[in-house]
Parts: C-alpha cells; sequence; structure tokens
C-alpha cells in the first residue's frame, strides 16, 4: 500500500503577484468556496453567451454589484487596495480575470492571459479544455464569440429577402 505525503504545507500559502502601476498587488489563493462560485458565474455567462437558459437567480449573479464582489472575493485585499491606489476599472477587471484563470486552469495560463491583455479571445483560448472540464470548455467557447471580429461593423449581418414560397405547388386540384 502507497503511502500518500500531506500536502497541506505544498499546497499552503499559494499566491500570484500582479503588477499595476508601478505596485505589485498579491492575490492569495480562495476558499473552495469562492472557487466553486468563480466555476458557476462561468458557467452561467456561458450559458448567457450561447443564448442558453438560465435561472433568474443565476442571472442575478451576473449584475453590476456581483462583478464587483466577484471581483473582490478573488483578490481579497488587493481589490481594495487598487481601489485605493486608483487603479482604473479596466485594469482591475483584467487582474480579476486573470485571478479566476489561475483558479480554474493554473499559474502559467493566467501569466498568458496577463500578458495577452485579455479580451473575449484571450479568455477562450485561456480557458479552452484542458482535460474534458465542461464548465470551462463551455465558458472559453462562449467568450471567444462573445465578441464580434474586428472587421464586423456591429455584429450583424445583411441577408437577401427569401421570395415567398409558392404555396400552389404539390396540391391536388
Amino acid at each position: 500500500m502507497t503511502a500518500f505525503k500531506d500536502l497541506g504545507d505544498a499546497l499552503h500559502g499559494a499566491y500570484i503577484e500582479l503588477p499595476l502601476g508601478g505596485r505589485v498587488y498579491r492575490i492569495d489563493d480562495v476558499s473552495a468556496e469562492t472557487a466553486l462560485y468563480v466555476e458557476r458565474v462561468m458557467s452561467v455567462g456561458a450559458s448567457l453567451a450561447t443564448e442558453q437558459a438560465v435561472s433568474d437567480e443565476d442571472i442575478e449573479v451576473l449584475d453590476d454589484d456581483g462583478e464587483r464582489d466577484l471581483y473582490r472575493r478573488v483578490m481579497g485585499d488587493a481589490y481594495d487596495e487598487m481601489i485605493r491606489d486608483g487603479v482604473n476599472w479596466q485594469a482591475i477587471k483584467h487582474a480579476g480575470m486573470t485571478v479566476m484563470v489561475w483558479i480554474l486552469r493554473d499559474e502559467a495560463t493566467a501569466a498568458k492571459y496577463w500578458e495577452s491583455g485579455g479580451g473575449a479571445t484571450a479568455m477562450g483560448e485561456a480557458l479552452a479544455p484542458a482535460a474534458g472540464n465542461r464548465a470551462s470548455r463551455r465558458a472559453s467557447q462562449a467568450m471567444a464569440r462573445k465578441t464580434p471580429s474586428p472587421a464586423s461593423t456591429n455584429g450583424t449581418r445583411a441577408s437577401r429577402p427569401r421570395p415567398p414560397r409558392d404555396r400552389s405547388r404539390g396540391r391536388r386540384s
């Protein structure tokens, strides 16, 4: 029988550091409850982006207050420090999304996302399925489709009207 080593010490104290505006913000690992919440939010976001049905309760998770709360939950004290330091909202959102990639994947994937500057395509690539994780796969597919391509003007396309169907064909007299 194999004796497993206690990983408590090895896994305790995990963190990442994100440099913003000449300052480095340390973000500590999150609780299991927060990690599961991040997975739920990403799954709901994927469902909304693919126009799948979601419950009213899930939609409430994604309102503006919920978004701020999510970033505060995943970044902890670093979020409040960023607010006090006057970090702009886009940078805070990018930091928060980077932390979520770290939570859902790993530090190397989070670093790639951080360096990419963000965006739906970068998030889709960061969360592309590594080992068949359904929530991550759905989130990555949804995020990749969420933003129109640069060539697109507004996400719509012109289509030709269909000619009216001839309903008299195939009728018996």
